[in-house]
C-alpha cells in the first residue's frame, strides 16, 4: 500500500510540473513582442524623400508594387527608411506602404510572395521604380507670385510696393530656368523752401527678366537678367495748392539693363503648395536718360541705381 502511494505522489507531482512549465513557455512567448517585418510594397505611387518630412527633396517616383526593404522608421512612425530595388534609399510616408502603419507584414498574393523579392519578379508585374537621377520631374513647373515692400537706396531714396511673377522649368533637382515678370511703384515729394513749391514725382518699373533658381532643401535662390523700364511723371503745385502751368510738369522714361539676386525660403503647405518669404536686390544700369532724379531729392545719385527690399511668396509646382 505504501509503495502504491509513493508511486501515485510521484505521477501528480510531474503532472504539477508539467503544467507550470507549459504555462511558463505560453507566457513567454505571448510576452514576446512582435517582430518588426522586413519588406513592404508601395500601395500607392509614392516620392521617395531624402528626409521624413517635406522640407527634404524628392529624388525617386515609386509605382505602386515596388518592394521596399525597411531599413528604420520615424519617431512617430509616420515616414519609413527604404531601399529601392535599384539600390537608393530614402524615405516614404508609411500611409503610402502596404504596411499602414502596422507592424506586422501582410502578405499581398496580387503583389508577389515572400519567395519572390527579387527586382526582377517586380519588374515582370509592371511595377517598376521610375529612378529620378536628375530630379524628380513629375512637377516640372514652378510658378510663383510674390508681394514686396522695396526700397530705394540710390535716386529719392524712397519706397513701394510692387509685385513678382515668375515662371520655370526644371532642368534637375537643383537648377530651374524660367522668365518673370517685376513691377513696382515709388513715389516721393520735395518741397522747396525758397517758393513753397510741391513736386512730386511718381514712377513705375517694370521689368521682364530670364531666370535661373537654385534648390537646395527649403532654399532658393533666384538670379535674373533682363530689361527695366522706369516711367516717371511729376507733378508740381503752388504753395496754395494749385497746379503748376505745364512747363512744370511731364512724364518721361528710362530704360535700364536689370539684374535682380532673390534670395528665398520655402515652408510647404503641401505636396504642390508652398509659402515662402525673400529678400531681393535690383541694380538697374541706365541705357537711356529720362526725368531722373527731381529736385531736392536727397541722395540722388547717377546710374547705376540700387534697390532692396522683401516679400512674401505663394508657389505651385505643376
Amino acid at each position: 500500500m505504501m509503495k502504491f502511494s509513493r508511486t501515485y505522489s510521484v505521477l501528480f507531482f510531474l503532472s504539477v510540473c508539467s503544467v507550470n512549465t507549459s504555462i511558463f513557455f505560453s507566457n513567454s512567448q505571448a510576452a514576446r513582442p512582435e517582430k518588426e517585418a522586413e519588406f513592404t510594397y508601395v500601395a500607392e505611387d509614392a516620392k521617395l524623400w531624402t528626409e521624413p518630412t517635406r522640407f527634404g527633396q524628392a529624388v525617386a517616383l515609386l509605382k505602386t508594387g515596388v518592394e521596399l526593404s525597411i531599413r528604420e522608421y520615424s519617431s512617430n512612425r509616420t515616414w519609413v527608411k527604404v531601399l529601392t530595388p535599384t539600390g537608393r534609399e530614402g524615405w516614404v510616408p508609411t500611409r503610402f506602404t502596404t504596411q499602414s502603419g502596422r507592424r506586422t507584414f501582410p502578405l499581398n498574393a496580387d503583389l508577389g510572395s515572400s519567395k519572390d523579392r527579387g527586382p526582377a519578379s517586380i519588374e515582370a508585374q509592371g511595377a517598376v521604380e521610375l529612378s529620378a537621377p536628375q530630379g524628380d520631374t513629375s512637377n516640372a513647373w514652378e510658378g510663383t507670385l510674390g508681394l514686396e515692400y522695396m526700397n530705394q537706396l540710390t535716386r529719392e531714396t524712397t519706397s513701394g510696393f510692387g509685385i513678382d511673377l515668375s515662371m520655370l522649368h526644371r532642368l534637375t533637382n537643383s537648377w530651374s530656368v524660367g522668365g518673370g515678370l517685376s513691377w513696382n511703384r515709388f513715389s516721393k515729394s520735395a518741397e522747396s523752401v525758397s517758393t513753397g513749391n510741391t513736386t512730386q514725382r511718381t514712377s513705375h518699373r517694370f521689368s521682364p527678366q530670364l531666370l535661373m533658381r537654385y534648390r537646395m532643401s527649403s532654399f532658393r535662390l533666384d538670379l535674373g537678367l533682363g530689361y527695366a523700364l522706369d516711367r516717371s511723371s511729376v507733378e508740381t503745385r503752388f504753395a496754395d495748392g494749385s497746379l503748376a502751368p505745364a512747363a512744370y510738369n511731364g512724364s518721361d522714361s528710362e530704360s535700364s539693363i536689370a539684374i535682380r539676386v532673390t534670395p528665398r525660403f520655402i515652408f510647404p503647405v503641401s505636396q504642390l503648395v508652398k509659402v515662402g518669404i525673400y529678400v531681393t536686390y535690383l541694380m538697374d544700369i541706365a541705357l537711356s536718360s529720362g526725368e531722373g532724379d527731381i529736385a531736392g531729392a536727397e541722395n540722388a545719385v547717377s546710374s547705376p541705381y540700387s534697390f532692396i527690399g522683401g516679400g512674401m511668396s505663394v508657389g505651385m509646382d505643376f
